[in-house]
């Protein structure tokens, strides 16, 4: 192997490494947003996603983050599309639904409620005991060519 090959587990190293640096600058030079530091958040809000966190923040207090761009989508009744991890049964769909939330699909086999819900009532939904993480839903994307 020559001085610019690298064997392909190394490169993969090497790429990751590199990778991590540049959002690191990226995030210093302010162009990714950053949520809090998790290990300052109560419990509860250490199971909302960072970017929801903002969302969340920017509607409680509009002044404090107005120019900052996440993932979140958001719909016009100002619900967010977001991955409920949590223990699936009839009770917490129905908490759910209750809360305003719009369920799209639910998995008990991953312990996965993807439903659309109000940004005021994310924070309630995470300080149930049966809930492990709420974070932006994964959408489907695709590449067109030229």
């Amino acid at each position: 192997m020559g001085p610019l090959q690298l064997a392909p587990r190394r490169l993969s190293t090497v790429l990751i490494a590199l990778l991590a640096t540049a959002i690191g600058v990226a995030t210093q030079a302010g162009q990714i947003p950053s949520g809090p530091n998790k290990s300052s958040l109560s419990t509860t809000n250490q199971k909302i996603d960072s970017q929801l966190l903002i969302e969340i923040e920017k509607r409680e207090r509009p002044s404090s983050r107005p120019s900052l761009k996440t993932i979140v989508r958001i719909d016009r009744q100002g619900r967010a599309f977001v991955d409920l991890r949590a223990d699936v049964t009839p009770s917490f769909l129905k908490t759910v639904r209750s809360a305003g939330g719009v369920v799209v699909s639910s998995s008990v086999e991953y312990h996965s409620i993807i439903a659309w819900v109000p940004l005021a009532k994310i924070k309630s939904l995470a300080e149930r005991q049966d809930v492990r993480a709420i974070m932006p839903a994964a959408e489907a994307t695709t590449n067109r060519g030229p």
